[in-house]
């Protein structure tokens, strides 16, 4: 039927879609490795500070990233804690014990953009459009 023709063809275009997401989400991995990731951590958490300016904060980070957050609270002089068992490509989110939250990882911020991305994926790369409408 036209209904099941419609809905391969989007399942298609999704998939096709995908691949620049995946890639998209590769090169931010590769980021956190690099000496500007810092510059980039501390600015995802000056933002969630200035959001949640709570003292007592949580902020939940990669293993990897747990030094960075210690030196961030240390600097602010606050007596937030850090929590290392985020399990994200980069970033942190800051919560407080009354239940406030900011999700400023890579992966939230991705998560934000994906039809954005998809849709501009589709709309500037000829391929993504065409396997979506031959399927």
């Amino acid at each position: 039927t036209d209904d099941g023709s419609a809905r391969r063809a989007r399942a298609s275009a999704t998939t096709s879609t995908s691949e620049p997401l995946a890639r998209v989400t590769e090169m931010l991995e590769e980021l956190t490795a690099e000496p500007r990731y810092q510059a980039i951590f501390r600015a995802l958490y000056e933002e969630a500070i200035a959001i949640v300016p709570d003292d007592d904060a949580s902020v939940l980070v990669r293993p990897e990233d747990s030094e960075l957050a210690e030196h961030l609270i240390a600097e602010r002089g606050g007596a937030g804690t850090v929590d290392a068992t985020r399990s994200c490509i980069g970033g942190l989110d800051v919560e407080t014990a009354d239940g406030r939250c900011v999700r400023n990882t890579f992966d939230s911020r991705l998560a934000l953009s994906e039809r954005e991305l998809r849709r501009l994926a589709v709309a500037t790369v000829p391929e993504f459009a065409v396997s979506g409408a031959n399927a």
